[in-house]
């Protein structure tokens, strides 16, 4: 899988990203007291010819959400977290995936779940990282972050330069004529909204 996806018009910046397991130990409920490890991906980019804006993506199938925090949150570094949160350890193979980013004003969530006992037990079995350990990408396009194709998930990032975007009450969108180049998947980011499901694109 590439790690990027360019969009043509938009400026393109190179962005290093770096990836990176955690994990911490959670303590599992009823009935067996006990405890077991919980997954994240980290993430840090870093871009420092502009500062840059992200768009944070999950897709299960042909569903999707996006969210994003406002302008005043572009950063020449930006980190975003991937989280892996079984729902109940013993019961379910539930599993709730959290693609996050903080910010000054709030946090922007894009979240699915899914149902699968080997993600639950072990993410890094499954999850392909296809920026794993680190790799380069650029802004003006899309950074692909982690995929299970056996489940149909996938977690995204487009990366834009802040001057390829302007405010829209608070809130920012894409210039109306980069237009053009942005697939149709995308094309929220010609809207002020924050945060939303993604068009279903046959």
């Amino acid at each position: 899988m590439s790690t990027n996806d360019s969009f043509t018009g938009f400026a393109h910046h190179p962005v290093e990203v770096v990836a990176e397991w955690r994990s911490k130990t959670v303590a599992t409920r009823t009935p067996e007291v006990g405890w077991h490890e919980q997954w994240q991906l980290d993430f840090r980019f870093e871009c420092t010819s502009s500062p840059i804006l992200l768009a944070l993506i999950v897709q299960l199938h042909n569903g999707g959400t996006y969210d994003r925090l406002h302008r005043s949150n572009a950063d020449h570094a930006p980190s975003l977290r991937l989280s892996f949160a079984p729902r109940d350890w013993f019961e379910s193979d539930v599993v709730d995936i959290t693609l996050s980013q903080s910010g000054q004003g709030g946090s922007a969530l894009a979240s699915t779940q899914v149902r699968d006992r080997q993600l639950k037990s072990d993410p890094r079995d499954v999850v392909n990282v296809p920026v794993a350990a680190s790799a380069t990408t650029q802004t003006g396009g899309v950074c692909h972050l982690a995929a299970v194709p056996s489940l149909g998930f996938t977690a995204k990032v487009v990366v834009l330069a802040k001057s390829d975007t302007e405010n829209a009450r608070a809130r920012w969108r894409v210039r109306n004529n980069f237009a053009e180049g942005l697939p149709e998947l995308y094309g929220f980011l010609l809207q002020g909204r924050l945060s939303g499901d993604l068009p279903v694109v046959t």
